[in-house]
């Protein structure tokens, strides 16, 4: 595993790792970057003022940074473990390997950016202390990238609740997959400008739950929204893909935005009998707009 602590400008900085057990000190001169192939104990606390500490080659990490700095995900498979906390810093996400928020664990920073070409997994599981939180102002899942939720194959009822994104703003510009809630003052699903690529909403592991409780939830131009079906007969999340939105949560549709239904393998033709219905969204029919 190595580690670059990046500045803007080349000057002398420190950077300082806090270890249970050893403590280092490692100081970059000016003209010089700092590689870092440090073990990880724990607990560890970083200190990154507004430096960025760009993480190579997978591994894993719990503690807490401090500063207005970073940390990035460049490459290789990663996995947060327990906690990872700062008042003032972000993590970027940007290895197309897979960032894993394990079982149990609670995110809690100041913005999340999922980039382009990557992976952020919340990886919630069922059972006492197995939730896994992301929290933070603004969360961004940004185009050709992806956040899946859930760890479990299969879906059963209760495990939308057990992997989270909190934040004031959500903004997903790149694909939701997976069984879990989208929490926040405002959740956006709208195509990236800049590419005119999609924004995909694609409930469960086929089938499976998506939960958006938020003030407003806007389905806007170059949205989405895939909706398999198994068996119409079954509930929501093992017979057909369901979208939630919580009682009192505003539902916007906007033009641009798309329906796609999609037959799995095994599905009964009867699913698709003139007069069939399958709830696919649940939500507040007096919230809706568009």
């Amino acid at each position: 595993m190595v580690h670059h602590a990046q500045q803007a400008h080349r000057r002398t900085h420190v950077v300082i790792f806090r270890f249970s057990v050893v403590s280092h000190l490692i100081r970059q001169q000016q003209q010089q970057r700092p590689t870092f192939s440090p073990t990880f104990l724990k607990p560890l606390e970083i200190y990154l003022n507004s430096n960025t500490l760009n993480i190579h080659d997978g591994g894993s990490f719990e503690g807490s940074f401090y500063g207005n700095g970073s940390v990035n995900v460049s490459d290789g498979a990663f996995t947060i473990n327990n906690s990872l906390s700062s008042t003032d810093g972000g993590l970027q996400v940007s290895s197309d390997e897979g960032t894993t928020v394990a079982a149990g664990t609670t995110i809690d920073v100041k913005r999340v950016d999922v980039n382009a070409n990557s992976r952020l997994n919340v990886s919630g599981a069922g059972g006492a202390n197995q939730q896994s939180v992301v929290r933070s102002t603004d969360f961004v899942v940004h185009t050709t990238s992806t956040l899946h939720m859930g760890s479990e194959s299969v879906y059963q009822a209760g495990h939308s609740s057990i992997s989270v994104v909190e934040a004031n703003s959500i903004r997903v510009h790149g694909m939701f997959s997976g069984n879990g809630t989208l929490s926040g003052s405002s959740i956006t699903v709208t195509e990236d400008e800049s590419t005119g690529l999609a924004a995909t909403l694609a409930p469960g592991n086929s089938p499976g739950v998506q939960i958006f409780d938020a003030d407003q939830t806007t389905l806007g131009n170059g949205s989405t929204v895939e909706i398999e079906v198994l068996n119409k007969d079954l509930a929501a999340g093992t017979g057909y893909d369901q979208l939630v939105f919580t009682s009192g949560s505003a539902l916007k549709i906007e033009s641009g935005s798309t329906l796609a239904i999609k037959t799995l393998a095994g599905s009964n033709a009867a699913n698709y009998n003139l007069g069939t219905t399958i709830q696919f969204a649940d939500f507040d029919a007096n919230k809706i707009t568009g």
